[in-house]
């Protein structure tokens, strides 16, 4: 589209193109919501909501199951499908997802380092087996018991959780 100026030349105008991106919109199931946590405690919080809301969403036996990795393909850990975002993880995957873009190397350190936890407080959280072996993952209970554990690492590590700005 063209726009006379004054001095009679041509103009163009820009056409500018809003493109949403899932991270920024409050959304209900289908995308992962952006992190508005001040510290680890509040994240960890965020956490809970996010695998309550959806339990496909949440795996505490993988870090991270991405479908664009697999396509049409069920891999074991997503053996209930994909969430609507696509991915399925731990409660380090999910930490590391929410806050993206702090602290460096592997998946479980940068989510140790986003928390402010050492590293006999990241296994204790982060343990594929801190979720009892007989329920299944994927679903509303394994969801409920992952929250539970949760909390009660909140409970022991509130203070510290409370003081690291993330």
């Amino acid at each position: 589209m063209k726009k006379r100026v004054s001095n009679g030349t041509a103009k163009r105008k820009k056409t500018v193109v809003k493109r949403h991106s899932p991270r920024r919109r409050k959304t209900g199931l289908s995308l992962i919501p952006k992190s508005k946590a001040k510290n680890a405690y509040e994240l960890l919080d965020e956490v809970k909501k996010l695998i309550l809301a959806e339990p496909k969403r949440y795996n505490q036996e993988n870090w991270m199951v991405k479908q664009k990795d697999y396509g049409q393909t069920l891999p074991y850990d997503a053996r209930k499908g994909f969430s609507q975002c696509g991915k399925v993880a731990c409660v380090a995957g999910w930490v590391a997802t929410l806050k993206p873009g702090i602290g460096g190397g592997s998946l479980a350190e940068r989510a140790r380092q986003i928390l402010g936890i050492g590293h006999v407080q990241s296994y204790e959280l982060f343990d594929g087996a801190a979720i009892s072996l007989s329920l299944e993952p994927q679903t509303p209970a394994y969801a409920k018991a992952g929250v539970e554990h949760i909390e009660r690492f909140q409970e022991r590590h509130q203070e510290q959780l409370l003081a690291q700005k993330v």
